[in-house]
């Protein structure tokens, strides 16, 4: 299902951190761990451990250390590159920067991307470009949808304000989707 209702709130990039030109990346871990300047592997788990996010129960899996110069000094933080999630009804919101994967493993849901509505199930595969706005909903509040997102660069932690590369515009992504079944 996909519906079109037209760019006008495709490309909300207002109030939108922008840190690439003040950020370098200095490489990966798994999130808890040291720094290593080789792969990283983890492992997705089967149950996630409570830690809620803005999307839904997240499990931190691999982690982008970043440093950004702020108030001209820098500041390293590790930001989230690999999450795995357990999502019934993400807010709505917009990256300046990030690229946003989202690989969905189970459950059933509905995507907004823009203005646009997509079904999505186990094996759908979703690349956000940064200033597009989305959300996902679960199609049962019962059963969230397990997915594995990553992050490019990687997403500062909501404990960083002054470095993170998010934006909500909406508390619901149901809520939108709602609305623009409404208007047709």
């Amino acid at each position: 299902m996909s519906h079109s209702h037209g760019p006008s709130s495709s490309k909300s990039v207002m109030d939108v951190r922008y840190t690439l030109e003040t950020s370098q990346s200095m490489g990966f871990l798994r999130r808890g761990e040291s720094l290593t300047a080789g792969a990283v592997v983890a492992q997705i788990p089967q149950e996630l451990d409570g830690k809620a996010s803005v999307c839904g129960l997240k499990a931190f899996l691999i982690d982008e250390r970043r440093c950004f110069t702020v108030d001209g000094g820098p500041v390293e933080v590790d930001c989230a590159k690999v999450a795995a999630l357990d999502i019934t009804d993400s807010p709505v919101h917009v990256h300046g920067e990030t690229l946003e994967t989202y690989h969905i493993l189970a459950g059933f849901g509905r995507m907004l991307v823009g203005d646009e509505v997509h079904a999505v199930g186990p094996g759908s595969v979703l690349v956000i470009p940064p200033g597009i706005r989305h959300g996902l909903v679960a199609n049962d509040p019962e059963h969230a949808l397990r997915v594995v997102m990553t992050f490019t660069p990687g997403l500062a932690p909501i404990d960083y304000p002054m470095v993170r590369d998010e934006r909500i515009l909406a508390p619901s992504a149901g809520g939108v989707i709602a609305e623009l079944s409404d208007e047709e």
